[in-house]
């Protein structure tokens, strides 16, 4: 696998201009993405490197943007995702995507709660952690626990904290937010799926407005929407259909091996070929600044 030169150019240009685009051969992958001035040059290098000639390697490419894009990765940052590296979240968000895009990382392996539930605030203590990234599960019950226990150590360093595995509740949202981010820290609270091959829904930090239990809006790029069992769109506030995403992405699951069949029957024959169906039901607000209310 060798750099393309045409693609290359293709993606600097368009990063000059804060968009990243690419073109590769008969398969037009478009990645809009709003990049920070000051992540700019790296990113640009980055990019020159690791992108390659393939459409497959697009989610590669995709997972290098994703981190900086939604955590506002900074040279200084020590990001760590919780996420068992055998989950698509571990590998993705603890291996090549962070440090494609040359961030440091945290590594662990072990439960939140042994010895102790102080287990993951003390590592962030210890390793000055910036970003934490984790599962609502994991909030869910580190906030059984009380305050008390993340109390005891200094979090101050965190910036930013992330979402992410299935829906995360109000309560545990407020926690998370409150206890763990000192009531300052933006919430990212991510929707995608190992099909989707990186995160589709999510709010930009500083950017999106945020709302306890909601991914907000779908990231540049992606066409999500909600509709109902005959494939309109759910337009009416306070009102819930199918998640459905509908235009291609460049990294998106393409069959299931060996069974073309099943794969459009799982994921298009619902809506007639129209739309990828997720499989999950999705909520919509009252207000235009978290139009994602509630995935479940």
């Amino acid at each position: 696998m060798i750099a393309c030169p045409d693609v290359v150019r293709c993606v600097d240009r368009c990063l000059r201009r804060g968009i990243a685009e690419a073109r590769v051969g008969q398969q037009r992958a478009r990645v809009e993405v709003r990049l920070v001035a000051r992540n700019l040059r790296g990113c640009r290098w980055n990019l020159k490197r690791n992108l390659i000639a393939k459409p497959e390697t697009l989610g590669v490419l995709q997972q290098q943007l994703r981190p900086q894009l939604k955590a506002d990765l900074r040279e200084d940052d020590v990001f760590w995702c919780t996420a068992d590296v055998g989950w698509v979240t571990g590998h993705s968000y603890n291996a090549y995507g962070p440090l494609a895009a040359g961030a440091t990382i945290v590594m662990y392996e072990g439960a939140p709660t042994i010895p102790d539930g102080g287990r993951f605030w003390s590592l962030c203590e210890k390793h000055g952690v910036t970003i934490f990234y984790t599962a609502p599960t994991a909030i869910r019950a580190l906030m059984k626990l009380g305050d008390g226990i993340p109390a005891r150590y200094d979090l101050s360093k965190i910036r930013l904290l992330g979402s992410v595995g299935e829906p995360i509740n109000p309560e545990a949202w407020m926690w998370y937010q409150r206890v763990i981010g000192r009531g300052s820290c933006p919430i990212v609270d991510t929707w995608w799926q190992t099909e989707t091959g990186a995160t589709m829904i999510s709010p930009l930090p500083g950017v999106t407005a945020t709302k306890p239990g909601s991914c907000t809006l779908p990231l540049p790029g992606i066409d999500a929407d909600i509709v109902d069992d005959e494939g309109r769109q759910v337009t009416r506030p306070d009102a819930g259909g199918y998640l459905v995403i509908k235009r291609p992405w460049p990294f998106m699951l393409r069959t299931i091996w060996g069974d073309d069949a099943r794969y459009l029957s799982t994921y298009w024959a619902k809506f007639h070929d129209r739309f990828y169906v997720a499989g999950d039901s999705a909520h919509r607000g009252n207000d235009a600044t978290a139009p994602f209310a509630r995935l479940e």
